[in-house]
């Protein structure tokens, strides 16, 4: 076997197992949590618009149970706007992503009232700005 398909199998292999992870396991922990929102976020983007509303509710989970975290406030804004995105993707209702951005916006800048030198929850909020 060559060594360029040998290397293409090994990261074949990882991707599949990065996007079963988080449908396997639950997260425990903020660093576990943010680990999970990270491979949601790469299936969004890799086309799996189904992880959405997995991410979604264990974002609005973990910020529940704890509130105070900026970190967990930001993963929940990036979540409801990969819920607006989605929504306009799957050919959903723009009532439902323009809610989805309203309740992103909110969870962002609430980590950035918790934080104010967020580095993500800045840019973030700057990309979403005219």
């Amino acid at each position: 076997m060559k060594k360029s398909n040998i290397v293409w199998t090994a990261f074949a292999c990882l991707a599949m197992s990065v996007a079963a992870w988080p449908q396997t396991t639950t997260p425990s922990g903020t660093a576990d949590i943010l680990r999970h929102a990270r491979a949601y976020q790469f299936q969004f983007r890799a086309g799996q618009y189904d992880a959405v509303p997995k991410f979604v509710a264990m974002m609005e989970e973990a910020t529940k149970a704890d509130p105070e975290n900026a970190d967990l406030s930001n993963a929940m804004g990036v979540a409801y706007l990969a819920k607006s995105a989605e929504a306009m993707l799957t050919g959903g209702k723009p009532a439902d992503a323009w809610t989805a951005v309203q309740k992103g916006m909110h969870a962002l800048e609430r980590a950035l009232e918790l934080n104010p030198d967020h580095a993500e929850a800045l840019a973030t909020t700057a990309e979403c700005r005219p």
